[in-house]
């Protein structure tokens, strides 16, 4: 897969104005301050047509994620088939 330079900045777009993010299409984004990506931003429009519109920190986020790890490890290996338990499952073996 190659990226096409040309479309991608294409879609690059910064606004002037903060309530310009109001009229972005529904998702996500990234949010910048003087070239450092500091977090993601969502755009969300509710059925009664409410934008809402919430970000988390970079930071924030590694830090879940540092938090998370550990439980996430523990809750596959207490799912995983043990090795001497691979007879049983034919898409298993070599």
């Amino acid at each position: 897969m190659t990226i096409d330079p040309q479309l991608y900045e294409q879609n690059v777009f910064i606004p002037e104005y903060l309530e310009e993010v109001y009229e972005f299409p529904d998702g996500t984004f990234t949010l910048f301050h003087k070239r450092r990506k500091i977090g993601f931003g969502f755009k969300a429009t509710d059925a009664m047509g409410n934008v809402r519109l919430f970000w988390i920190k970079c930071r924030d986020l590694l830090r879940f994620g540092n938090d998370w790890q550990q439980k996430v490890i523990d809750a596959l290996l207490s799912a995983a088939i043990p090795p001497e338990g691979y007879a049983g499952y034919s898409f298993l073996r070599s």
